[in-house]
Formats: C-alpha cells, structure tokens, sequence
C-alpha cells in the first residue's frame, strides 16, 4: 500500500468517518424535488397575476387622455411580479441542480423549461381568477406596492378627457342613471345610444368604468361607452387606495 493510501486510511480512523446511510441521500434528493415543486408552483402564482396585470387591463385608453403609448405601455408593465418570477426561476435552476438528476441537463435547458411549465401554468391559474386574488394579497400585505387596481383608478379617473368610473347608485330610467365615482363625487350619466360592452349591465351595485364627455361646469357626464370594472365580477369593488 503506497503513503498516500496509508494517509487516507489514517485520517479516516483518525476523523471516525463513516459513509452515511443510503436513506440520508434518499430523503435529501426527494427534499430537493419538492422544494423545485414548490418553487415551481409560487412561480405560476406569481406569472399568473402577471398575466392579471397585462390582460386586465385597457390598452386603448391612453388615447383618450392623451397619453404617449410608449410611456404608458411603460407604466403598465407589470415590473414587480417579473423581478419575483425571475428570482424564483434561479431558485428553481439551483435547486434542481442539486438533485440527483439535475446534472444530466444543461443549464438552459433546465431555464427554459422552467420559465415554459411557469407561463403555462400561470395562464391556467389566471384563467380560474387566481391571478387577480394574488394580485389583491399583495396589495393588501406588501408595502409600498402600487397594485394594478390602483393604477386603473388613476387613468379612469379623468373626467376631463372623457373618463370616469364609479358605481351606480340608483337608476331613473334605460338611458339615465346616477353615479358615484371613485372620488365620491356623484354624477348624473345620460346612457341614450351608449355602447354596453357584454360584461357590463345597468344595475344598483355595479362598479363601471365610462367613456364619454362631462357637460361643461356641471356633473352630468354623457356616456358613449360603458364597460365593467373587473372582467371577474361586475360587482367588484375597485380596492381603496393606500394611505
């Protein structure tokens, strides 16, 4: 036996080393597997109120206030939840990586697929209505967040340049009904030829966003389009801003 066996032989003996139970490596690698599936799984949460932040929302309204398309494109991309989405993913890639698996696969490979199972999964949760509870958890629980509700009620509050949004308070015909906007100023709206998109109805209770023209110096508010607050529920409320 040459010196550098003998060396080996003796530290061994010296450090009482002895192998692990094959269990240890077991439980480690289904460890590692469900801490990936877990991260995997926030990650959808976290795309699918991504998803929320991009498709709830009314691109078309910048041209009414006047808006440049880029900047408010720029405004409304949802930042926040593709920094978190970005920090899970190299989560995901190192946790992988320590598997007993995880060294068969190329680091973009395993990237990609993670970003690839993360979107679709993510629209699937959006499409159930998950990502806009996600988005209201944060809302209320994270400081400082400036949620996509908020940032509707700062566009679509604008009478100025056509528009306004609130909730019926009380209906006197087909073509006129009160209004309370999200201010709390209340306003007559005159509804005669107005464009109802299909998620929107003329009831009590219902939170609705206009397009039309305010009459000058008064708050009667002529709407030629009239669409729903939220696509999830025409009685969802607009969430209060954050003092």
């Amino acid at each position: 036996m040459d010196t550098f066996s003998k060396d080996v032989i003796t530290q061994i003996e010296k450090k009482h080393i002895a192998p692990r139970p094959r269990w240890i490596f077991i439980v480690r690698n289904a460890g590692t597997w469900i801490v990936s599936g877990l991260l995997i799984v926030v990650g959808a949460m976290v795309i699918s109120a991504a998803w929320y932040s991009l498709f709830d929302n009314d691109w078309d309204v910048y041209s009414y206030g006047g808006a440049n398309p880029f900047i408010f494109i720029l405004q409304n991309i949802p930042y926040f939840w593709i920094a978190i989405a970005l920090v899970l993913f190299g989560l995901v890639f190192l946790s992988f990586r320590q598997t007993r698996e995880g060294y068969h696969y190329a680091a973009g490979a395993i990237v990609v697929g993670t970003i690839v199972i993360s979107i679709v999964a993510g629209a699937m949760l959006f499409g159930i209505g998950a990502g806009e509870h996600v988005e209201r958890l944060a809302y209320t629980y994270v400081p400082y967040y400036r949620g996509t509700e908020e940032r509707h009620a700062d566009v679509w509050m604008d009478p100025a340049h056509g528009l306004l949004a609130g909730t019926i308070n009380h209906i006197d015909s087909t073509t006129q009904f009160t209004l309370t906007d999200l201010a709390g100023v209340r306003w007559t709206v005159i509804a005669s030829g107005t464009q109802w998109q299909p998620d929107a109805s003329l009831r009590e209770g219902a939170v609705i966003k206009l397009v039309g023209t305010p009459a000058t110096d008064t708050v009667i508010f002529v709407a030629k389009e009239i669409r729903p607050w939220s696509s999830s529920s025409e009685y969802r409320s607009p969430l209060p801003a954050k003092k």
